[in-house]
């Protein structure tokens, strides 16, 4: 079996891209985040670094290129194949250094547009939150969710067929969080163990965010299926859902 080959962080930079019908390339995320990479700082350091090495890279490159020519009239073989080697050898390693610069760069720029949003979330419009919360408990979150944000936001994970609103001794409905305010439900099919999330507005529409820490999500991150989990075990599903509140709070407010 062949050795999994061990990827760091910048590789993991350049995000994938898929079509979206209003702004044609939504970028999205398809590893966890991570602190460190997600760090603009390091990032912007990292850039500073890398451009560094191409600058001393291209010196060596018209160094050598320089020191091939006069190989070349003096006719000194051994000489000329030094300095071709040497020059291959620098223009490689340059070409690397750009590839690996090209994904920091796409990646401070996919990372500062995620930042503005966070920001314009904050700026959202005003919102009736508990007509909100009461049309999620007559069963109408299809009617107020885009099939647009169901596409992005959910992508089949869970159903929203049923919506839990209230349960005891469960922090379930409105939130407010220094200026972010939303609601925090639990959906899923029949056959599903619900799952929680967030509804919160942007500055265009409600959309739905699902925290990974505290939830009940199977490794794929879909909700899990009633009838395959042993009735012995069901207990042990419980969220945490100071976790889970801890997760939104540090997606929206980064803290």
């Amino acid at each position: 079996m062949a050795k999994k080959k061990h990827i760091s962080w910048h590789e993991l930079t350049f995000p994938k891209f898929f079509i979206d019908e209003e702004r044609h390339k939504v970028r999205q995320f398809n590893w966890d985040f991570d602190k460190e990479a997600l760090d603009l700082s390091k990032l912007r350091d990292t850039r500073i670094s890398l451009q560094n090495q191409v600058d001393t890279l291209v010196e060596k490159i018209i160094e050598k290129k320089e020191l091939l020519i006069k190989a070349c009239k003096l006719e000194n073989k051994k000489a000329i194949t030094h300095f071709s080697e040497s020059i291959s050898w620098y223009e490689k390693n340059k070409e690397e250094k750009d590839k690996e610069l090209k994904r920091i760069n796409s990646a401070i720029a996919f990372l500062t547009e995620e930042i503005e949003m966070k920001r314009s979330y904050l700026k959202n419009p005003e919102v009736d939150w508990n007509e909100l919360l009461k049309k999620c408990k007559e069963g109408h979150l299809g009617e107020i969710i885009s099939t647009r944000v169901l596409e992005i936001d959910i992508r089949g994970r869970f159903d929203i067929e049923n919506v839990v609103v209230e349960e005891e001794n469960a922090p379930l409905g409105y939130h407010k969080v220094e200026d972010l305010e939303f609601l925090l439900l639990l959906g899923g099919g029949d056959w599903e163990i619900p799952v929680a999330f967030m509804l919160y507005r942007d500055r265009r529409e409600y959309r739905i965010y699902v925290p990974k820490k505290g939830n009940l999500l199977d490794r794929e991150g879909k909700a899990y299926v009633a009838e395959e989990i042993v009735p012995a075990v069901m207990s042990m599903f419980e969220y945490d859902y100071d976790a889970l509140l801890k997760d939104i709070v540090a997606r929206f407010l980064g803290e």
